[in-house]
């Protein structure tokens, strides 16, 4: 069974709530240190008051105020309905807390006004402009009361993940609507569970980096590399006999590789002398991936799902190329020499 080993572990529920309470404290941290925008100061006034006060006020209309000309036919006064508009567009127009385009829209209606106040036009431009635009304004306003404030804090929430995921400049942006708050919901789980894989991978990749070590595989070298696939694996190289050493692998995809092989500088098949040697370990390390596993369980990492487990035969015997790692100084613990000891020894290319 000690052949090529490939697994995917994952965490006890205790070690992985844990760790989402730990990420939770963290984004909300990231919450608390962000400047608030300013539209996000002080809410939008509720409905019912700017249309209470679009009722009591007086419409401002251009064309009453400027007395006709002698000779000029005088203007008929507006109907109730259009001077109500009007008024409810003063009312908008000085309402600080609208959104950039809705109060660009407004200024535009308000230019309008003067230049359909010259031209005589203003019932006109009330029901066939002016009466749309307001009922927008209305339908935000009222949204606004409704969902504002916990749009405004779910989109802190979703720019703290994204900037603890480290993807603060690749946010979505979420057009204020119906489906706001479903949508921001939907990309915080997104990046909430991002980030939970993340950090529970970094662990299980730590607590078994211990544990190798712990049990007397000195640390060799490490590499990274991306295949030309787009997948990122991580390799760390730990020394099991006197010339052979433990490969794991990381990958993206969360599963992890142990495979046992001999150290040289370049890359070949085994000799059948080195293939039988190789064998004999991958049997001496039976005992020992049993208690590995075990270890790893005691730190809270289990077996999430067995990819494969090869039997350990010279089939699977292989050469480490070190060329292709980041070899570390050689510092023999007690420890490891004496796991070494005790391994069986490699045969030599060269014997």
């Amino acid at each position: 069974m000690s052949g090529p080993k490939f697994t995917e572990y994952a965490l006890a529920v205790e070690k992985a709530n844990a760790i989402e309470q730990r990420l939770l404290l963290e984004v909300v941290r990231l919450e608390e240190t962000e400047e608030p925008a300013p539209e996000e100061e002080v809410p939008t006034a509720p409905e019912e008051e700017i249309l209470t006060a679009s009722a009591m006020a007086p419409a401002k209309h251009p064309a009453r105020e400027k007395p006709a000309a002698r000779g000029e036919e005088k203007e008929e006064p507006l109907a109730p309905y259009a001077q109500k508009l009007l008024a409810e567009l003063d009312t908008y127009l000085a309402t600080p807390h609208l959104p950039p385009s809705c109060r660009a829209e407004l200024r535009h209606a308000d230019e309008r006004r003067q230049v359909m106040a010259d031209m005589h036009a203003l019932p006109s431009f009330c029901s066939v402009e002016l009466d749309g635009l307001l009922t927008r304004t209305r339908a935000y306003v009222a949204l606004e009361h409704r969902i504002g404030p916990r749009y405004r804090a779910l989109s802190r929430r979703y720019r703290a993940w994204k900037a603890y995921n480290g993807e603060a400049g690749a946010m979505e942006t979420v057009p204020f609507d119906e489906h706001a708050i479903e949508r921001l919901e939907a990309l915080i789980a997104a990046e909430q569970a991002q980030a939970q894989h993340a950090a529970e991978q970094a662990y299980i990749e730590q607590a078994l980096g211990e544990v190798m070590e712990d049990m007397g595989y000195d640390v060799l070298g490490s590499r990274d590399a991306t295949k030309r696939s787009g997948k990122h694996i991580r390799s760390a190289l730990y020394q099991y006999g006197e010339d052979t050493a433990i490969n794991v692998t990381y990958s993206d995809n969360g599963q992890i590789a142990l495979e046992l092989g001999k150290l040289d500088k370049e890359d070949r098949v085994p000799t059948p002398q080195e293939g039988n040697a190789l064998e004999n370990q991958m049997v001496h390390f039976c005992k020992d991936f049993q208690e590995f596993e075990q270890r790893l369980k005691d730190k809270g990492v289990l077996v999430g799902k067995r990819i494969a487990l090869a039997p350990p035969t010279m089939d699977y015997a292989q050469i480490i190329n070190t060329n292709d790692y980041t070899m570390k100084e050689k510092k023999e613990t007690a420890r490891g020499a004496a796991h070494r000891a005790a391994a069986p020894k490699a045969f030599r290319h060269d014997a």
